[in-house]
């Protein structure tokens, strides 16, 4: 038996019946015929139905069905984990003016074996519901066919042409229970080269513009196996036309932890209706690495289809926009103008971490002039006016000066608040905040920012929050922080979103996503105080080492001869239907 498969296909074809029961009495009441047609189930599930042929107890259908079971369920149930499962045809006699009235069953054995041939079945009046048929009879002929598809498996640079909607699925598992947590993102790039964050999607943020890309949410724990642990879900064929490409990352969030401290890990691309195999491979994971490049998908030249390729390159960072740079020098192959600078790194944050400012500011000095951008997405049709502030704490954590919607400014004109002008809208905010940091009184320790809503509506209904720090001069992006679906925003009206503190001469900005209930700014302060004094300091993320020798993509094949994706086309012609099981 083989250890991995990617996919059964059942083509069953239903012939016809023999000698079925007779259902449809006449005007003496004797029992004289009827109006079979047979119903496809599989685990409970209907599949399909053939259609009705009228007054015949020896009917021809002569219909054809085409059903898949995917990689996963079908590598389980081989491994012994699940049941494959029998198809299960159950006869029915059709009548227009009462219930139609069952005519008996039949069961198909599945195996793990190809098979092609035609079988008689008999007919038994299984159970003692309301389907039992007391005086089930006959037989139904069937053509079955039990086909296991191989698994592609690919080594790094080699390729093959995918379209439609896909999961990319990663798997890993993780050393003796170890508290290892890695993360899964996808990060789009347009035709020029440019990092598109919108369509990028992560644990921070589970889907892209149109929705036609959608990650599972962040998975702590690892799973042992052949199970995926996160999938990304790609509708190449509607993603948004600037997408040029697209890169799949997997990183090592902890501090202090590596490779070294996974076990193993695979990448399972597959057909997303059907989960039916596309490709698959085991990354090598370098062990003393902390990010690994797992495979691109870019848009191909020659015709509409998206082309996936294994890269395997390792990297030294704990999130994808540390890696920013990287990227782009696996882009050259297919944008060969693209520019790279070096310093174009933006720190994907997560709720506690903390980087210092100038080590992700793209001049590598802590920047005179940062602005904090806060913005939300509110679902359910919900209305609420969100305010941001900014709550100044001396070293002793006493509060010195609050800045709002009623308080624009402090009294150095350090800290602005952006009103109702919005001018943050070039940075895709909702309010923002900026901070001459030269300015800021030395007795000044902590700035936090908050989102509090005023009329005291509850958070549930925010689908999104995000921070996002960046240059003042510039508009390049130094830090975000975004928060997807939190559920730990039920029932609280305010939000601390995340601060910016001083050490000695330098300044970091930390992740908090503390939620609360408040109405105004400092009814939030016993609350941020207790935090700081009982986490005074957070993990400062270090950015990886500057590339000096530039990354390039393993060599690649003409497009003409890179392998097409399966159809998995049958041998039974003229197919009526094709389903999922």
């Amino acid at each position: 038996m083989v250890n991995q498969i990617g996919g059964v296909i059942i083509n069953l074809k239903i012939l016809k019946g023999e000698n079925l029961a007779p259902k449809d009495r006449n005007w003496r009441n004797q029992a004289y015929s009827s109006d079979p047609y047979v119903v496809i189930f599989r685990k409970g599930k209907e599949l399909s139905r053939t259609r009705t042929i009228k007054k015949n107890l020896d009917p021809v259908w002569n219909e054809a069905f085409r059903f898949h079971i995917g990689a996963d369920e079908g590598n389980r149930t081989m491994h012994g984990t699940e049941q494959l499962g029998p198809l299960e045809l159950q006869i029915f006699d059709k009548d227009y003016y009462t219930e139609d009235d069952p005519m008996g069953f039949v069961t198909i054995p599945l195996s793990y074996k190809d098979i092609h041939e035609s079988i008689s079945y008999h007919i038994v009046g299984k159970g003692h519901g309301e389907h039992f048929c007391g005086n089930a009879r006959g037989r139904i002929k069937c053509w079955v066919s039990i086909t296991l598809l191989p698994v592609a498996v690919l080594n790094r640079g080699e390729s093959r042409k995918v379209s439609g909607a896909v999961h990319v699925g990663l798997g890993w598992a993780i050393k003796d229970n170890e508290n290892t947590d890695l993360d899964v993102s996808c990060v789009a790039l347009d035709s020029k080269g440019n990092v598109d964050l919108e369509e990028t999607v992560y644990y921070g943020n589970l889907e892209n513009s149109n929705k036609s890309m959608m990650h599972s949410g962040d998975n702590r724990e690892g799973t042992l196996g052949i199970g995926d642990c996160e999938i990304i879900t790609c509708n190449l064929d509607d993603l948004p036309e600037e997408v040029k490409a697209l890169y799949f990352i997997l990183t090592v969030a902890s501090p202090g932890k590596s490779f070294q401290d996974v076990e193993q890990a695979h990448v399972h691309l597959k057909y997303a209706e059907t989960g039916l195999s596309l490709l698959r491979f085991n990354p090598v994971l370098g062990r003393k690495s902390s990010a690994i490049f797992l495979m691109r998908l870019h848009r191909a030249r020659l015709d509409t289809s998206w082309i996936a390729t294994v890269i395997e390159g390792k990297a030294y960072a704990r999130d994808f926009g540390s890696l920013i740079p990287e990227i782009k020098m696996y882009t050259r192959d297919i944008i060969p103008g693209i520019k790279i600078d070096e310093n174009e790194r933006i720190a994907i944050m997560r709720k506690g971490a903390a980087i210092r400012i100038n080590d992700y500011s793209p001049s590598e000095i802590i920047p005179q002039f940062i602005s904090v951008g806060l913005s939300w997405d509110v679902t359910k049709g919900k209305k609420i006016d969100l305010d941001i502030s900014a709550i100044c704490l001396r070293k002793n954590l006493k509060p010195a000066d609050v800045v709002g919607f009623n308080n624009l400014t402090c009294s150095k004109k350090a800290i602005v608040h952006s009103g109702d002008e919005l001018s943050g809208k070039e940075a895709g905010v909702d309010e923002m905040i900026s901070v001459d940091l030269k300015a800021v009184s030395m007795d000044i320790e902590h700035i936090c920012f908050v989102i509090t809503s005023f009329s005291g509506q509850e958070l549930s209904c925010v689908d999104k929050a995000s921070c996002v720090i960046f240059d003042t001069t510039s508009k390049m992006k130094i830090a975000m922080y975004t928060m997807t679906k939190w559920k730990k925003l039920d029932g609280c009206t305010a939000l601390v979103m995340n601060c910016l503190y001083r050490n000695k001469d330098d300044w970091h900005i930390r992740a908090l996503g503390l939620g609360a209930e408040a109405r105004v700014a400092l009814e939030l302060l016993p609350k941020i105080q207790a935090y700081l004094r009982t986490h005074p300091t957070s993990p400062v993320m270090k950015p990886p080492q500057k590339v000096t020798s530039g990354n390039r993509m393993p060599e690649v094949g003409p497009e003409s001869k890179i392998i097409a994706a399966p159809k998995y086309n049958s041998d039974i012609q003229n197919f009526s239907v094709s389903g999922d099981i």
